[in-house]
């Protein structure tokens, strides 16, 4: 699937210098790869070009194009971490998300344009809380989807309650 969408992608765009090795298609498998999905286009600032043309009451929304099916919805969780139990947590995300990445990145064939896409995922990933300003760098998120239950988990050994915030 992931080829041939590229390879038509690029035919239809290669007007606008539409590159290989900036296009990553992959099939959405399961709640998790929908959300994966959602984080990446939602994270998006308003005047981004992905939001133009939505229709009214869209406009915070992430990239929809192509959701069909009945997917499970749950209540979001909420929780407090403050301190040095949020700067745990953040630290252990990212292990968390590195470790997601590297194994994707072996399970790869060398040499192919999915494994390079992977290796510079590694790569990113590593440096996502990185921030010279140490102000920005205190209040700067994640960057990355993990699943919920992994998060709750890592807030535990950082040093959670376990204690819930009301919504």
């Amino acid at each position: 699937m992931g080829t041939w969408t590229v390879a038509t992608w690029l035919r239809l765009a290669a007007a606008y210098g539409a590159a290989s090795i900036s296009q990553d298609a992959r099939a959405i498998t399961g709640p998790e790869g929908w959300l994966k999905y959602l984080s990446k286009h939602a994270s998006r600032g308003v005047a981004h070009y992905q939001r133009q043309g939505k229709p009214a009451g869209w406009e915070s929304t992430g990239r929809l194009w192509g959701k069909g099916g009945d997917w499970p919805i749950g209540e979001p969780l909420k929780v407090t971490l403050e301190g040095l139990a949020f700067h745990r947590w953040r630290r252990l995300v990212r292990s968390y998300v590195i470790a997601e990445a590297r194994t994707a990145a072996l399970a790869t064939r060398p040499g192919t344009d999915e494994a390079r896409r992977a290796w510079r995922r590694v790569s990113r990933v590593r440096s996502m809380l990185r921030n010279n300003d140490r102000g920005r760098s205190a209040a700067r998120g994640v960057g990355e989807w993990m699943p919920g239950q992994a998060g709750l988990e890592l807030a535990l050994l950082a040093g959670w309650s376990g204690e819930l915030v009301a919504a």
